[in-house]
């Protein structure tokens, strides 16, 4: 009987849905992850066209003293040193043409110890290549827009991240424990 056979075979219905289900499913997906990792860059983009406009040359003093805290942490290339009112810490920020970027009071509010300290912090992030890892935690992160734990993890990164960078600095000898902490504290 015709009848019997549509009712006790739904194979044809769920291999239609299914057909269809899939594809949209995958591209929901590809158009998330583009999006999240598109507002990502587009981000990173227009902090560097702020960071372009505001950034102000540091004192030939403190561009020395960025220079010697480059060579102890081991970096063969020097990023430009910067300050500007947009920082309102240390950072350090950029793919291709890094820079790390103090707050216009760093000179008159950091003493010499923290100024080290802190240069010493942003040198290592830059050593450690942390920004193109950051970068790629930023494109898996696209990539799994549609879990909340993905959030969580990297935040969970980050955090890690820093306190790796604070053992390497500490480990450089840049600072003893104690100053390198004031100074965590006061960025």
């Amino acid at each position: 009987d015709p009848m019997l056979d549509g009712l006790t075979s739904p194979q044809p219905l769920m291999d239609t849905l299914s057909s269809m289900l899939l594809p949209g499913l995958l591209v929901l997906w590809a158009g998330g992850a583009l999006f999240f990792f598109g507002l990502s860059l587009w981000r990173q983009h227009d902090f560097m066209r702020t960071v372009k406009r505001e950034a102000v040359t540091v004192s030939p003093r403190l561009q020395r003293i960025s220079e010697q805290v480059g060579q102890q942490v081991g970096l063969k290339r020097m990023p430009v040193i910067a300050s500007s009112f947009i920082a309102s810490g240390p950072l350090v920020t950029g793919l291709v043409r890094l820079v790390v970027m103090l707050p216009a009071w760093f000179e008159t509010d950091y003493d010499d110890t923290q100024q080290r300290a802190a240069l010493a912090h942003e040198l290592t992030h830059v050593r450690r290549g942390d920004l193109w890892a950051l970068q790629a935690a930023e494109f898996f992160l696209a990539c799994m827009w549609f879990n909340p734990l993905a959030y969580f993890a990297h935040r969970a990164f980050r955090t890690d991240q820093e306190a790796a960078c604070d053992a390497d600095v500490l480990k450089t000898g840049t600072a003893s424990p104690h100053a390198y902490g004031a100074t965590l504290i006061k960025a």
